[in-house]
């Protein structure tokens, strides 16, 4: 009896061992089948299969290189959508099922990669929206800019290219390559020039007054015209970089046909207009006479106090802001309000760097009050410090000028600018410089003991070496003053606009300029104001750079107020922009023309300038240079050159 109680105990064991151990077997769940069903730049959705009646699903993302449980989902789901991603990035997954906590094996993992949504705005250069601008993808989808400009595209995958696209525009960047998100593709478009239309005075018109301006119509953006103006039917340029669609000639001749020609111009091309013609008035529209008075200043005061001012017509002079040109080196000018007295007050003013004063520029009621000062620190640094202090009217770098002309080389007679100024008539009527008027010439010097310049010189200053030696080491000034003031009817050289000699006008050489031709605001300041202060009526300047300095202003507003005539150069770059001191209103600008009294191709030129024989010269000892004395640095003599 008590065998067989053992072996029932035994067969009951291995049975249930058998039943557990087929249970297992019969419960596991079958792995699903996974799937990518859509993507999207911020969504993946997924779906698999799995038949088998199962308790739930378990699904799995991989993250950092290692699948983590992403979302439990019920037993009846078959799809899952995942909000948590970025654009433009891969991920990975898997799954699995269950049931009465037994898992399925593993699903095969699914990978997928979001997709990304750019967008931008097309723009002109001044920011204005371009609408309808076609945004091409790779080709093969676009999207069109709106009313602001703007566009946008979604569901991009992969290396994108970009091409935007209008008829008569040229877009910078011409194109984008893209592979992922930006925060924004912008493109800047330029309208392409067209071919300018519609001129004023029209096509072949007859009859035109002397008095009359050139326009046209053009469309594009950011547009400069060249303009081409003469009586052949080859015109010269006579303008270049033009602002605005229009021009005025120097001057026109009755009963003639001219011919004129403008071209459109910006980054993204040009176009030539037609060749336009039109004939003027034949006969003048009347005659008459003037008659008054002419006073001719005697030159008995050494410094005139007066309130009344020269009478300028036409001063609406084109000043513009140019971008920041050479200065002197650790050097600054500090300009004091005017009830700051430097000669009186100290300038121990305290600053985070080292500084002296090299000078100082006081004019009587200190219309100019200035001084120069040396720093250790920068030339910017300084300046931005002195403009803050409380007594101090502006702080400026010490800007480099520049003699303005070309030299080259030399002898008479062939002095066309005299005829072409009528310079001969005015002589026959007996009319010469007068001694008692003073021209100074703020420039390189003069040369002291040039044949054709003596007995014109009155007494001047040297600024740049601080001393009354004005001898000429550059030649420029030496040339200024021969066209001025040469000795005329002497057998020798060249013949002066003032006839020359001891009984003319007179020359006072104030040296602002060295022997490379260059120098300051400073220097040029103490010169104007030198000038004024010794009885000069008329200042010369042919020099002249691009930045505007506010120390060379208020000098030559000094010399204004005071009655004195200043004439400056405008410009050798040729350039629709005055250089200063020509661009200020107190001061007469002058351009260059040729022979054919055509704008010389180097000159600057607005409107408003006066025109006067400059040359153009294109060789050595060309006979269109303006010939006059000379000073030669080469080999140490007085001579005869032609320059431009």
């Amino acid at each position: 009896m008590k065998r067989m109680r053992i072996k029932i105990v035994v067969f009951v064991s291995t049975l249930l061992m058998a039943l557990t151990l087929s249970g297992c077997f019969l419960l596991k769940p079958v792995a699903p089948s996974l799937s990518v069903s859509s993507v999207s730049s911020n969504s993946i959705t997924l779906s698999w299969v799995e038949s088998s009646a199962v308790d739930g699903f378990k699904i799995y993302k991989e993250v950092n290189g290692i699948f983590t449980l992403l979302k439990k989902v019920g037993k009846d789901q078959r799809t899952y959508t995942d909000n948590s991603v970025e654009q433009n990035t891969a991920y990975s997954y898997k799954m699995i099922s269950y049931k009465l906590n037994v898992n399925s094996d593993w699903s095969n993992v699914v990978s997928a990669t979001t997709t990304y949504t750019l967008s931008g705005y097309a723009k002109d250069p001044s920011n204005s929206p371009i609408p309808n601008v076609i945004m091409n993808f790779n080709k093969y989808s676009s999207v069109t800019t709106d009313e602001s400009g703007f566009w946008h595209k979604g569901g991009l995958s992969g290396m994108v290219t970009l091409t935007p696209q209008k008829s008569g525009w040229i877009f910078n960047p011409s194109s984008a390559t893209v592979n992922g998100p930006n925060d924004s593709l912008n493109f800047t478009g330029v309208e392409i020039p067209s071919a300018p239309f519609d001129p004023y005075p029209a096509n072949s018109s007859t009859n035109v007054s002397i008095e009359s301006s050139l326009s046209w119509q053009c469309s594009g953006s950011l547009l400069k015209y060249n303009v081409r103006f003469g009586s052949s039917l080859t015109p010269p340029i006579v303008a270049i970089n033009l602002g605005q669609s229009s021009y005025t000639p120097n001057h026109l001749n009755y009963a003639t046909t001219y011919h004129w020609q403008v071209t459109a111009k910006n980054s993204a091309g040009s176009a030539t207009g037609p060749l336009w013609s039109f004939t003027t008035e034949s006969t003048p529209p009347g005659t008459g006479t003037i008659s008054g008075k002419v006073d001719v200043y005697t030159g008995e005061s050494g410094f005139i106090t007066t309130s009344s001012k020269p009478v300028l017509t036409n001063t609406k002079w084109q000043i513009a802001s140019h971008p920041k040109n050479e200065y002197v080196a650790n050097e600054i000018i500090v300009g004091f309000k005017s009830n700051f007295k430097l000669s009186t007050r100290s300038l121990s003013m305290k600053a985070p760097f080292d500084y002296e004063v090299k000078n100082t520029l006081e004019t009587p009621n200190r219309e100019v009050n200035i001084a120069l000062l040396r720093v250790s620190s920068s030339v910017e640094e300084a300046v931005n410090y002195f403009k803050k202090l409380p007594n101090v009217k502006y702080a400026e770098p010490n800007y480099i000028s520049y003699a303005l002309s070309t030299p080259d080389d030399m002898y008479y007679p062939k002095q066309w600018g005299l005829a072409d100024v009528h310079i001969p008539q005015v002589w026959q009527s007996g009319i010469e410089g007068a001694n008692t008027v003073i021209v100074a010439v703020i420039d390189t010097g003069v040369s002291p003991t040039h044949p054709d310049l003596q007995g014109i010189l009155v007494n001047g200053y040297n600024f740049v070496s601080n001393n009354a030696d004005t001898a000429d080491n550059y030649g420029h000034g030496t040339h200024v003053a021969g066209i001025i003031d040469a000795d005329t009817n002497n057998s020798i050289g060249v013949a002066g606009v003032n006839w020359g000699g001891l009984f003319s006008t007179k020359v006072m050489p104030i040296k602002v300029l060295n022997s490379n031709g260059r120098g300051n605001d400073y220097w040029i300041a103490e010169g104007i104001v030198y000038a004024v202060k010794h009885g000069a009526k008329v200042i010369n300047m042919s020099l002249g750079g691009t930045n505007l300095s506010y120390t060379e202003q208020n000098a030559c507003q000094y010399a204004y107020d005071n009655g004195v005539t200043l004439v400056a150069a405008a410009g050798n770059d040729a350039s629709n922009i005055l250089d200063y001191p020509a661009a200020f209103s107190t001061v007469i600008p002058v351009a260059a023309v040729g022979p054919d009294n055509a704008l010389a191709y180097y000159s600057n030129y607005t409107s408003d300038v006066i025109c006067a024989p400059g040359g153009v010269m294109y060789y050595p000892r060309d006979p269109n240079g303006i010939i006059s004395t000379y000073y030669a640095t080469s080999t140490q003599s007085n001579t005869y050159a032609y320059l431009q």
